[in-house]
């Protein structure tokens, strides 16, 4: 019986472990897929592209969700009185006067960049969000405090569910990516954590000093000490 246990233990933890690599690596492929949209708009609106990214990643499953998959919708925006595009409708939180749950009217769009880009002017162009604005383009931390307070979403953790995002995947490093170094975003990214992963190592195995060898797409040597 003892055995039994232990056989059906390792296979929960194996059946866990898989379905926890599955979502990670859902979310990377997400990340490589669309930070170029976020990096673009955080140029030219001023919103961390950091903060993009984990409400893309969340409002649409990484992708997965209905709204994604059937309206090319990634920040479940619904249609408001001043859209005039195509619509999608689906059950969401819209009560009728009686207080039954009515489907939600959803914007709809052609691309997933056409998404990414109504998402900015929908947050440049309502008021409510006007001071989020004045924050520093890498104060994600206030930028997701703003959008739970302004009422972007009614999740009563939707701001903490932000940040667990953007510092599980360090979204954040896009955040500092210039207009000039666009095209480079997703090597800075992928150096950034790889370099990240060695320190972790460099923790584990006590190690005072460690030279690591960079990835292909960033030559060279990188010494790591215990103070960085």
């Amino acid at each position: 019986m003892k055995q039994a246990i232990i056989i059906v233990s390792m296979l929960i933890w194996t059946v866990s472990t898989t379905q926890a690599q599955s979502v990670q690596n859902r979310v990377t492929n997400y990340i490589q897929q669309y930070h170029l949209f976020a990096v673009h708009n955080q140029v030219k609106y001023n919103i961390p592209a950091s903060i993009t990214l984990a409400q893309g990643i969340l409002e649409s499953n990484s992708g997965m969700g209905v709204l994604a998959d059937s309206a090319m919708n990634h920040f479940g925006i619904k249609c408001k009185d001043n859209w005039l595009g195509k619509v999608f409708y689906r059950l969401d939180d819209d009560l009728d006067t009686l207080g039954n749950l009515v489907p939600s009217c959803f914007r709809s769009y052609a691309s997933v960049e056409e998404s990414y880009f109504d998402h900015s002017d929908f947050l440049v162009g309502n008021a409510r969000y006007k001071r989020l604005f004045q924050l520093r383009g890498d104060d994600y931390k206030g930028w997701a405090s703003g959008l739970k307070q302004c009422g972007y979403a009614t999740a009563a953790t939707y701001d903490k569910s932000l940040i667990d995002l953007i510092e599980k995947y360090s979204l954040n490093v896009f955040d500092e990516i210039s207009e000039d170094e666009q095209s480079l975003a997703w090597c800075v990214y992928q150096t950034f954590n790889f370099i990240k992963k060695q320190k972790e190592k460099q923790v584990q195995s006590n190690i005072e000093d460690l030279v690591v060898t960079l990835p292909d797409y960033y030559k060279g040597q990188y010494l790591i000490a215990p103070n960085e």
